[in-house]
Parts: structure tokens; sequence; C-alpha cells
């Protein structure tokens, strides 16, 4: 494959585009780059030159068309380098980002446990991650069951029963969780356990209280309207 020096586009072979077949238009973009350029150049000379020498005429064109070529090679080595530039520009930035992000990220590893002061564990350790978890579950778990069954505008009948479900719903929390890892298990299993059976538990009052819904005098009576 020969590339004309002048082309930048790698499909281009001697004029001819490889991938298409047909001749290459960057290469007839620069000839007529370089046409217009003459013509301008010429015009310019015969204007000032009017009565001199054909003959002189096309060495003060050569002459000119040489010095533009010169200054346009000049000005592309500046662009060129200028991009140059940029582009090392942006990779340090990027590499600076980087290390910034880096640094975070060590900081933050590094972070000790919020809940209970553990060092180096990213600012909460597994353990406080996982009751923090199972606390969210029962509190949800909770809700569902003081919706479902009390009414919701007597605030003294809800916190009550919010208590009491609440104590509720933990015995029985800890009563599964014994019940899957045994009465004599390591904190660290149950920790581990106790979102799961808490989801468990969300999930059975969440279905109940869909249920429960399903059957209320209200919900039938406007299925029965929409019917």
């Amino acid at each position: 494959m020969f590339q004309r020096p002048a082309c930048p586009d790698l499909r281009c072979d001697d004029g001819i585009r490889l991938d298409t077949g047909s001749d290459c238009p960057t290469c007839g973009n620069i000839v007529h780059t370089r046409r217009a350029l003459r013509a301008r150049v010429a015009a310019q000379v015969e204007g000032g030159m009017t009565y001199r020498d054909p003959a002189a005429c096309r060495a003060e064109v050569e002459r000119r068309l040489r010095e533009e070529t010169a200054l346009e090679e000049k000005r592309a080595r500046a662009r060129r380098a200028r991009a140059a530039r940029e582009v090392e520009q942006r990779q340090q930035a990027i590499a600076r980002r980087r290390a910034l992000e880096e640094e975070a990220e060590l900081t933050r590893r590094q972070a000790p446990c919020a809940d209970c002061g553990l060092p180096a564990c990213a600012g909460l350790c597994p353990g406080c991650s996982y009751r923090r978890r199972t606390e969210l579950l029962v509190r949800e778990a909770v809700n569902l069951a003081v919706a479902a069954r009390v009414d919701l505008s007597d605030s003294a009948a809800v916190a009550e029963f919010t208590r009491q479900c609440e104590t509720d719903t933990r015995a029985l929390l800890a009563s599964a969780c014994e019940r899957a890892c045994g009465p004599d298990a390591d904190p660290a299993l149950v920790e581990f356990t106790a979102p799961q059976v808490a989801r468990r538990i969300r999930d059975k009052r969440h279905e109940a209280a869909l249920c429960r819904l399903l059957g209320a005098e209200d919900a039938v009576a406007e299925a029965d309207a929409a019917y």
C-alpha cells in the first residue's frame, strides 16, 4: 500500500480509497485547496505586476507559493504542538483526578465504623451493617402490621400497638434466628442471619396486609363499583 504523503486518510492508496475503490475525497480536497491557493496568489501577483514580464510573474507566483507553504507548515507545526500540549494537560488532569480518587478511596477504607468504632472498616463494619439492615426491616414489619390492624386516626392505639408489635416482632426474630443458627451459634453468624430472617418476616407481614386490604369492605365495594 502506498499512501500519498499529503493525505492523512489511512484508507487512501495512491489516491484510491481501499474500502470503496473510488477516488479519495481527501486527496481531492487537498488538490482543490492547492489550486485555489495558486489562483489566489496568481491574481495578487497579476494585480500588482500588470506591466511585468510573464516569466517574472510566474517566478513571483512560485516564490509567494513557497512562502505560503512555509507559513502553512509553520502554522501546522504550531497546531500540532498545541494539540500535543492539550493532550498532555488532559493526561495530567486525569492522573491528578485518579490520584485524588485513590486517596479518597484509601481514606474511606481506613475510616472506623460509625457505630462501634472498629478501625479500618470503610465507615461501617459488617456486623453493624447487618444490624442496621435488621433494624430497618423490623421497623418496616411493625409499620405494616400497625397499618393493617389499627385505626390510624387513634394515635394512642397506634402508639400502644406499635410498642407491643415491636416487642413481639423482636421476640419472633430472636426465636427464628435461634432455630436457624442453633442456641450456641457464633454471634457473627446470628448477625449475618438476622437480616434474612427479618426480611422474611417483613415479606409475610406485607402479604398479610395485602390480603386484609383486599378483604376490606371499602375495597370490595370499590372493586364492585369498578366492575
